[in-house]
């Protein structure tokens, strides 16, 4: 049946709609199964995703038979010019001379006028180092710190085999101008003479000291003295010497260099070992001033005396002096920084009292007794100090004045002090000494500059200095003394006698006992010791032998930029002066806590013993007036002891003699430290004083400051 007003595409729309999608998947499938239509690139070739991987394994098989080829194809090389490439290196890297960062970082060279030496075909002065001067030796004796004892290898052998490790040793010290070895170096010999000076580049920043020496004589019992010895290094000491090897080269000499500027310090100026008892150790040149003040004690406990009561009487004219000035109405004459004038409150000054004449002298005529009073101060200040005296530091605990000395550059230092220890000298026995040092070598490794009669300078790595005169004798204490301190003959209440002092050292002091023999008596006696528990005997078997810790003497790795650095407070316990005073009051620091050594012994422990006996192979023989002896009214003519010594030598003794000896002094005040094993003891409490002037309390002579002349009171 015929429809109506439909037209054929809308009668038939779905059947075209079904019949184009099914030739579109018609044309899919046959392109699917009739060709290949995924393709990748490998190379320059394109290939089907299944031939991917055949490409790349052909170009490995190649690669692979290149390796194995017998003479396979090398690349062209291209041409390097090591001398541009270091010329260029060295080329300023901006507008003042620098070394270029190819090469490290920069060295700004500033001003400094660099003069290029050619010394092809000339020949290099040699060079002669000037030898060091002032040589001097001092003996120290205290107890070497027991856990340093058994860590440090090699020091036990020098010590006793048990505690406590009492130890007498001698320290050498020197100086040595490394200004003078610079002029040594830079000294030119003339065009003339047909010699040219070592290049400044070689040696103007890498001179170093590498080593300093002694060699000792030891003095015979006919006073001759015998072959000279080399002083060995004391154990665990820095060495820098033994990091070379034994033939070295030039290479060699870098980490050689870096150490000696490292541990500089301890290197020139080794601290001494940790102490737990005895006197704080100090270079020679302080110990020399502390000898001379103990020689010299009696005047200096003198002048002393006239030295606080001139300030007494200074404090006394400055307060009459500003009372005399409010009243006239005229300025106050206060003095800054003048140790003498010492702030005194308006309330002490108002209770002042003095006579009528002092409160009405005028301020010239008191101004005039103070500037005579402050010259005669001054005066005795200049005699005290020549005596070896030192006014007290303000702060006892402080560090040394020699360890805050800072060490500069070698070849500008005009005078370095250096020292060294000798541990291997016996006790009795004396003994000189004289140094040298050694530096690097700068022509070591640079034949190749030198002619052909020079290349023995260039043979060496390092060079010696010529030795220094010889010091002054020391002679090292045996470990026992007596002496005689008085004698009298046969009277009426016995026959002839003697006393005697007995000094034994022990735990850092010398300990004192008394003997009263009669003729055929042996010196024997018991010396009583402090308080056991201040002389400990430590338990050692936990402390694993030659493992030296962080800190111990030559164990420092050192630091860059050590030479500015201010060194630790020397190891070891400091003392107080002795009663009387009389000795260099720099030399007394304020000491650590008995049984200490410098730090706290975390070891159990237990006390020492309570006396010695003291056995001394002198016999006494016989007491005589002295023949001829020089004799006042009233005075009793002077004795000698006559004495047998263990070789069967017969020795005279004088009590006077003995008692002024200044070895006698020196063991009578470490004897009276050696009571408290060199704690202070608590002052005693003073009595107010009587009503009347307040004198001002001396503050010591010290001139550092001294109040601002008494004023901010």
């Amino acid at each position: 049946m015929k429809l109506k007003g439909v037209g054929f595409f809308e009668q038939h729309v779905e059947k075209l709609v079904l019949g184009g999608v099914a030739l579109v998947l018609v044309v899919v499938i046959v392109l699917q199964f009739a060709t290949e239509p995924n393709r990748v690139e490998v190379g320059n070739q394109v290939v089907p995703p299944a031939r991917a991987f055949d490409r790349v394994a052909e170009e490995a098989n190649r690669l692979s038979s290149s390796m194995r080829a017998a003479s396979p194809a090398l690349p062209e090389r291209e041409p390097v010019s090591l001398l541009a490439r270091y010329e260029s290196a060295l080329t300023p890297t901006g507008e003042s001379p620098a070394l270029s960062r190819a090469l490290g970082r920069g060295i700004q060279l500033a001003d400094v006028d660099v003069v290029e030496v050619d010394i092809e075909g000339a020949t290099l002065v040699e060079v002669e180092l000037p030898a060091p001067s002032d040589p001097m030796a001092a003996v120290t004796a205290s107890t070497i710190d027991p856990i340093t004892a058994r860590r440090t290898p090699g020091l036990a052998a020098l010590l006793p085999e048990s505690q406590p490790f009492d130890k007498q040793s001698v320290s050498i010290e020197t100086r040595i101008r490394g200004t003078a070895v610079r002029d040594a170096f830079s000294t030119d010999p003339g065009e003339d003479s047909g010699m040219r000076p070592i290049p400044s580049s070689w040696w103007r920043d890498g001179i170093e000291v590498l080593a300093v020496v002694a060699e000792r004589q030891r003095q015979e019992t006919d006073g001759s003295w015998g072959p000279s010895e080399r002083v060995p290094t004391a154990p665990g000491r820095v060495d820098v010497l033994s990091l070379l090897p034994a033939e070295p080269r030039p290479a060699d000499m870098v980490p050689v260099l870096d150490a000696a500027r490292q541990q500089v310090r301890e290197l020139v100026q080794p601290r001494y070992y940790p102490t737990i008892a005895g006197p704080r150790w100090q270079p020679p040149a302080e110990a020399a001033r502390a000898r001379q003040a103990m020689a010299n004690a009696p005047e200096v406990r003198r002048l002393e005396t006239r030295l606080n009561d001139l300030e007494t009487r200074i404090a006394d004219d400055e307060v009459r002096l500003e009372e005399a000035e409010r009243a006239a109405g005229q300025p106050q004459d206060r003095r800054e920084g003048d140790g003498g004038g010492r702030g005194v409150p308006q309330d002490r000054r108002d209770r002042q009292e003095g006579t009528e004449r002092e409160r009405t002298a005028s301020p010239s005529v008191i101004r005039s007794r103070l500037d005579g009073l402050r010259n005669d101060r001054d005066r005795v200040m200049v005699q005290l100090e020549a005596l070896g005296w030192r006014p007290a530091s303000g702060d006892s605990d402080s560090v040394p004045e020699w360890q805050q000395i800072s060490i500069q550059p070698f070849l500008d230092d005009d005078g370095l002090r250096a020292w060294m220890h000798d541990l291997s000298a016996e006790p009795g026995r004396t003994y000189r000494y004289r140094t040298r040092y050694v530096i690097n070598n700068p022509v070591f490794g640079r034949g190749a500059s030198l002619s052909a009669d020079q290349q023995s300078l260039a043979s060496e790595p390092t060079l010696s200095s010529d030795w220094s005169g010889w010091s002054e004798p020391v002679s090292v204490p045996f470990n026992e003394y007596f002496f005689v301190t008085s004698a009298s003959e046969g009277d009426a209440l016995g026959g002839a006698r003697a006393s005697v002092e007995v000094f034994r050292f022990y735990y850092g002091y010398w300990r004192r006992g008394t003997a009263t023999l009669e003729p055929g008596d042996a010196i024997v006696t018991t010396v009583r010791l402090p308080d056991p528990a201040l002389l400990p005997i430590f338990d050692l078997s936990s402390v694993r032998p030659d493992e030296a810790p962080a800190g111990q003497p030559g164990m420092d790795p050192g630091r860059p930029g050590d030479r500015d650095a201010a060194p630790p407070p020397g190891p070891g316990r400091g003392v107080p002066p002795p009663p009387g005073r009389g000795v260099p009051r720099d030399t007394a620091p304020p000491p650590d806590q008995p049984g200490q050594p410098g730090r706290v012994l975390d070891l159990p422990s237990e006390p020492g013993p309570s006396r010695l006996d003291v056995q001394i192979g002198f016999v006494l023989l016989d007491v005589a007036t002295v023949p001829g002896g020089p004799r006042r009214a009233g005075e009793q003519s002077p004795h000698q002891v006559v004495v047998r010594s263990p070789l069967g030598s017969v020795e005279l003794r004088r009590p006077d003699s003995d008692r002024q000896s200044v070895l006698f002094n020196t063991m009578t005040a470490s004897a009276a430290q050696g009571e408290t094993q060199g704690a202070t003891p608590p002052e005693a409490e003073t009595t107010p004083p009587p009503p009347g002037r307040d004198r001002v309390p001396p503050q010591g002579p010290g001139r550092n400051g001294g109040g601002g002349g008494g004023g901010g009171g």
